[in-house]
């Protein structure tokens, strides 16, 4: 292998021997020490390769022998470097396409975004746009520790946040949480509170004052652990408050009430098969459309709208500032239609599978469903009641007037 990149390097010519000693031809090259190889004989003549600067040194050779080497092929650099620079557009435009890809790979061209719900991609670009974090900015300047804890900061729902430069991609994956983010303690003092009605299943504490009793029956906003710590003496007096951060474990069982209706008769859509298709390509911030003009678009009418959009790339990681999108444009009418009972109970069952999600999302248990599915004047209904029993996580700032205590003088007279 390297020994025919160096004959490439150097370039070699085949040549085709003419003559009546073609292999005297041969062995005096032997013996002047130049190379011949891939020596081969067909229809009484022989055929071979040889270096070029060997090729110039072989007169004397060719002349004594009654030999003419004809060169029937070239091959390598040198001769490829000849055609190379008599096209020099071709340079040229090599140079300008390198030149091109290095600059595009110094500039961040995409964003990405994994793991949020709450959040559209939209209103999270927005935000990086505030932080000095946008498409186009220099990859250099990029700090993915920086941007994790300003988003940590921003979005208090947002527990987990990892930010990633790869190429000319910036992709950042995060975990979004229901959960309220506890008050530290050197904020001051919080109680933990009841955020709804209910009886104590369960209360472990680990700072504070216990207000309630497992059993107990709590209304929303009731204090379960107190902010406050009370010191007292051995006649049972109170000597002294501190306020702190309530903390422990408290399950309450509740009851939700649920209800949910839809029309039997509703607005419904349908599709005329009239489309329009749309391209339209972005660079970087210019936007151009393409689309044909005699399908003009119909403002008085009613389009349902499916847009694919796709960001050009070199490779998986090295994405340039160009992207497409089509749309396609579906055009409907507005129809009256009804569900039947199994379509109507589908629609409110999916509803009510959505709301169950999300109360289980902050640590709710339900252990009875009332909920019932009816007709009844024209809709479809699903109500009743849900027991579940969920962690109580809402605090309460202490006020001033419950922890303070008036200073009093052990010296009610003045001494003489």
């Amino acid at each position: 292998m390297w020994k025919r990149l160096v004959e490439w390097s150097k370039g070699y010519v085949e040549i085709e021997l003419y003559g009546h000693m073609p292999e005297r031809f041969i062995n005096l090259c032997r013996n002047k020490n130049i190379l011949l190889w891939d020596v081969s004989a067909k229809n009484g003549r022989y055929r071979g390769k040889m270096l070029l600067n060997d090729y110039w040194n072989i007169r004397k050779i060719a002349k004594k022998t009654h030999t003419i080497p004809m060169i029937y092929g070239r091959r390598g650099f040198p001769f490829m470097e000849k055609r190379i620079w008599n096209r020099k557009g071709m340079i040229l435009g090599f140079i300008t396409g390198i030149s091109i890809v290095y600059l595009l790979s110094l500039r961040v061209w995409n964003i990405s975004f994994d793991g949020q719900s709450l959040y559209t991609e939209e209103r999270l670009l927005e935000y990086l746009k505030t932080i000095q974090v946008q498409v186009g900015m220099k990859t250099k300047e990029v700090d993915c520790q920086k941007i994790e804890e300003k988003i940590r900061l921003e979005y208090k729902d947002i527990g987990w946040v990892s930010a990633e430069l790869s190429g000319t991609k910036l992709h950042i994956a995060m975990v979004e949480t229901n959960m309220p983010v506890p008050y530290e303690k050197k904020e001051g003092g919080y109680h933990l509170i009841a955020s709804h009605n209910g009886t104590v299943k369960k209360i472990i504490t680990r700072a504070g004052t216990p207000r309630v009793n497992v059993g107990d029956e709590v209304k929303k906003g009731d204090i379960l652990i107190a902010g406050i710590i009370e010191y007292r003496d051995d006649s049972d007096s109170i000597v002294k408050k501190e306020k702190l951060c309530a903390d422990g474990d408290i399950i309450l069982e509740t009851v939700y009430s649920y209800k949910d209706s839809c029309k039997i008769s509703y607005t419904g859509k349908k599709y005329t098969g009239s489309q329009k298709k749309i391209l339209e390509i972005k660079v970087g911030s210019n936007n151009f459309f393409l689309t044909n003009p005699f399908n003009p678009f119909n403002t008085q009418k009613k389009y349902d709208i499916i847009a694919n959009e796709q960001n050009l790339s070199l490779t998986k990681s090295f994405c340039i500032p160009i992207s497409y999108k089509t749309k396609v444009m579906r055009e409907y009418e507005d129809v009256q239609k009804r569900y039947t009972k199994e379509q109507g109970k589908d629609v409110l069952n999916s509803r009510f599978k959505e709301y169950i999600s999300k109360i289980k999302e902050n640590g709710a248990v339900i252990i009875e469903n009332r909920v019932k599915f009816l007709i009844e004047k024209g809709e479809y209904l699903a109500q009743g009641k849900l027991v579940v029993t969920e962690p109580a996580r809402e605090y309460q700032r202490v006020d001033e007037s419950e922890w303070r205590m008036e200073e009093s003088n052990e010296f009610n007279g003045a001494n003489d």
